[in-house]
């Protein structure tokens, strides 16, 4: 592809239009034409930089960014997007740097300083990440996306009613974002409103009928008010969705043990055991299934692996009455009234 100098700028445009287009490879192409004639395009290199992090190729884009910084040392995206690319890669102070800079150039970016709080709250700096979130809201207080990342960081640090307050505000600002219904949902029922949990996570899965984490939600919802059909419900659409999440089999397990189907609530809970086999409480609730299934052997082995793996069942056993078919097997005593003491 041979290209004039007085022609660059148009090579641009078009793979901007390219891109807008949804032809991302096309478009890098009009960009690698530009760097032949001018290898230090700042435009050319910023574009592919973008792309090239887009494709999930972050080592190539972050030689664009870099080649960028090294023509126009100032330049306050190049420092944003190589920020991002550094902390995508996990490396947190090398993406702090580029981001401080980015805003020692413009501090007036609500993207940025979302972006650092965002980094802030993953390096356990979450009144770090709040005071940028409080930043990026001043300079834009409509932003939906700031203000659901604000509140992920503020139900983390156990504030519920500030985490309501701005999932509420991202869900009225983006009334389609499922995942804002769905979060604020959990904080709902986290505060102990399950009927107002239910709402948002009915919005959210109308929104996104395969978004696992609100079916899961629901079902735990639902099986909070004993509804149990329902929860069951959910659970399995979760399931459909993702086959391997051993929360949702452990659950589903607990919620058909309410119902009564032992043998059911056996099958999960021996699925979710074969998806993470170092959970205590499966191990715990298999063993109370089994007891209801008359297997006192298999119970007494599954009760001695949930303590194996946490001896606090121990003690709990001891006042369990899911145990007291068997408290007099001599197998259980010898599990729970030596171990532990």
């Amino acid at each position: 592809m041979d290209i004039h100098p007085d022609n660059i700028d148009e090579y641009i445009k078009r793979g901007v239009a390219l891109e807008e287009q949804g032809d991302l490879d096309a478009a890098m192409e009009q960009w690698k034409a530009v760097l032949l004639v001018d290898p230090e395009h700042v435009n050319a290199h910023g574009y592919l930089g973008v792309a090239l992090s887009r494709k999930g190729d972050s080592d190539a884009a972050m030689e664009h960014f870099e080649a960028v910084l090294r023509v126009a040392p100032d330049h306050p995206g190049a420092h944003t997007f190589l920020g991002s690319v550094l902390h995508d890669k996990g490396d947190h102070e090398a993406a702090l740097m580029h981001y401080e800079a980015a805003l020692r150039i413009d501090s007036d970016d609500a993207d940025l300083h979302n972006r650092l709080a965002i980094l802030l709250d993953d390096r356990g700096d979450p009144d770090g990440a709040i005071e940028h979130y409080e930043a990026a809201l001043r300079i834009d207080p409509d932003d939906a996306v700031v203000h659901y990342n604000f509140g992920i960081t503020l139900k983390a640090k156990g504030d519920l009613d500030g985490a309501i307050e701005h999932y509420t505000a991202a869900s009225q600002l983006d009334p389609d974002d499922a995942g804002a219904h769905g979060s604020l949902g959990l904080a709902m029922q986290d505060k102990g409103d399950v009927d107002a949990a239910i709402k948002h996570y009915k919005t959210a899965l109308r929104i996104d009928p395969d978004d696992a984490i609100s079916r899961f939600n629901l079902g735990n919802a639902l099986d909070d008010k004993g509804e149990y059909e329902a929860a069951i419900e959910h659970y399995e659409s979760a399931l459909r969705i993702d086959p391997d999440d051993a929360d949702v089999h452990y659950n589903l397990g607990n919620t058909l043990l309410s119902k009564g189907d032992i043998d059911g609530a056996i099958e999960h809970f021996r699925v979710a055991l074969g998806i993470d086999p170092d959970d205590a409480g499966t191990h715990y609730n298999l063993a109370c299934a089994l007891v209801r299934n008359n297997d006192v052997a298999g119970a007494v082995a599954e009760l001695g692996k949930a303590i194996e793996l946490d001896s606090e069942y121990c003690d709990i056993a001891k006042d369990d009455a899911d145990y007291d078919p068997i408290r007099d097997d001599a197998a259980f005593r010898m599990l729970v009234y030596r171990v532990g003491g």
